[in-house]
């Protein structure tokens, strides 16, 4: 009988039959209580019926509390792996930041190294040959080294208006 109850449940269900209830009853006296109510004597299946509905109340109020706290914990949990995964995320930039800074000055100085003019003064042949055809640069000052071929040279398939140019077919 009453299977499942608390002492709450036995004091909601000796409210509910409008029975005097007091702080100091114990779960026994409860029981005794509601068996001995006119209401019980009469139609016990009612009271049955009443104490069913009350123990399942409590018990699906008891679980939501527990899915509530389930779903904060989770949350908790959630708010801290955010927290860990933000900070994790602040040093990484920090740190590639101070890579990137580092990489980028490394990179900014062998960039002036290999645009500086050498120590003597002598700027590259590719740069003089780039002024020659800027035309900034008289021919002689620019040296170009030939190219030496051994093979047949040909004029054959040559466009008309370049009839003065071969091409080598083989370079040493």
């Amino acid at each position: 009988m009453f299977k499942g109850a608390k002492k709450e449940d036995f004091r909601r269900i000796a409210s509910e039959l409008e029975l005097c209830v007091s702080d100091k009853l114990t779960v026994m006296d409860l029981m005794d209580l509601i068996k001995n109510c006119d209401r019980y004597k009469n139609d016990p299946d009612s009271v049955h019926e009443l104490a069913n509905l009350i123990i399942d109340e409590r018990k699906s109020e008891e679980s939501q509390q527990l899915e509530l706290e389930k779903i904060r914990e989770k949350a908790k949990v959630d708010l801290e792996i955010a927290r860990i995964r933000a900070k994790d995320i602040d040093n990484n930039v920090e740190i590639n930041c101070n890579n990137d800074s580092s990489s980028l000055d490394s990179l900014i100085k062998t960039i002036e190294r290999v645009i500086q003019p050498s120590s003597v003064g002598v700027q590259k042949q590719s740069e003089r040959e780039g002024e020659f055809l800027n035309g900034q640069l008289s021919p002689s000052a620019v040296e170009f080294e030939p190219i030496s071929y051994k093979g047949k040279t040909s004029r054959e398939g040559s466009s008309p208006g370049v009839r003065d140019l071969f091409t080598a077919t083989s370079y040493a």
